[in-house]
């Protein structure tokens, strides 16, 4: 069973998916839709307390560097999450999605699809 977010993107029940800033509500609204789709959440932040870091429906938590400590580095730290824990898709939030969509050609086609292009 796949759920159609996009007509060209399909996501195997199974997959798992990296939600970032999981601090504030529209991320913790994202992430209960998703788990009631079946699909794994793995939360991430730059700190440990948050409104979806606490919740049940995350099916792991994570910290990262902040991109305005080191941009860099939190792209490094994204990618590093994804390998570790195996997750299949990025879902940003908010100022992050800039910062990621900057570095999208880093993160590969794969991890990337939600990703907007950083030119619009």
């Amino acid at each position: 069973m796949c759920l159609r977010v996009y007509p060209e993107l399909e996501l195997a029940m199974d997959n798992r998916l990296l939600l970032t800033y999981g601090w504030v509500r529209s991320s913790y609204a994202a992430m209960r839709n998703l788990d009631s789709h079946g699909l794994g959440v793995h939360v991430a932040d730059t700190g440990r307390v948050g409104m979806s870091q606490f919740s049940r429906f995350k099916r792991g938590l994570s910290v990262y560097c902040s991109h305005y400590v080191d941009e860099q580095t939190f792209v490094r730290d994204i990618k590093r999450l994804c390998v570790e824990h195996k997750l299949d898709l990025i879902m940003p939030s908010h100022n992050e999605t800039e910062v990621l969509a900057k570095h999208r050609s880093e993160l590969g086609e794969r991890l990337s699809r939600l990703l907007p292009h950083y030119e619009h």
